[in-house]
């Protein structure tokens, strides 16, 4: 049975087996959208761990939500560093003995999308195998992050509902201390 990272990338896969000519690019610009989405979901789910949001309250599931959607500068960089501030933990305890060099990896694969996703040429003459190489990175950055996440913190980014309580109350001492400010300015701040 697969997991929440193999059906995740199960579109990548996709566009990867087929012969298409843009398959490398492509199935790289959506690696990149899942692997942002994956972070953003772990901080909205850290936000959502806060003593003043109710679970049972929809309009607070919505106000997070909103704030999350008006935020609009947050990079990759933002949101790690985002966890280890709503949860006190580092990303690089998360994924564990890789972190570095897969950080590396997608602080260079972050360069490629900032051309790529602009319509601009990247300068690296890149062939399919480094953009599949990097896909590989993202891909492996995911599901360590996603292993960690749960044990850790209750929720791996790519599971259904990302604003629910996860039950450990370590987790909302965190939060609560890490947003002493309130959730919305965390948001606002990030």
């Amino acid at each position: 049975m697969p997991n929440a990272v193999d059906n995740e990338f199960s579109t990548v896969d996709i566009l990867l087996n087929s012969d298409a000519e843009t398959r490398g690019v492509d199935a790289f610009v959506i690696s990149w959208v899942k692997f942002e989405r994956q972070l953003r979901r772990i901080n909205g789910n850290l936000i959502f761990q806060h003593s003043a949001l109710k679970e049972k309250h929809s309009e607070d599931r919505e106000a997070v939500r909103r704030a999350l959607l008006a935020k609009r500068t947050a990079n990759h960089d933002k949101f790690i560093a985002g966890i280890r501030k709503l949860s006190g933990v580092n990303v690089n305890d998360l994924i564990g003995p890789r972190y570095r060099a897969l950080k590396r990896d997608v602080d260079r694969a972050h360069k490629y999308r900032q051309k790529i996703f602009h319509g601009q040429q990247t300068g690296n003459s890149l062939t399919r195998e480094q953009l599949i190489n990097s896909i590989d990175s993202i891909r492996e950055w995911c599901a360590l992050l996603a292993a960690g996440s749960i044990d850790t913190l209750g929720y791996d980014g790519f599971s259904k509902n990302s604003l629910q309580k996860n039950g450990r109350p370590e987790i909302t001492q965190a939060v609560d201390k890490g947003v002493a400010a309130g959730w919305e300015k965390f948001i606002k701040d990030l």
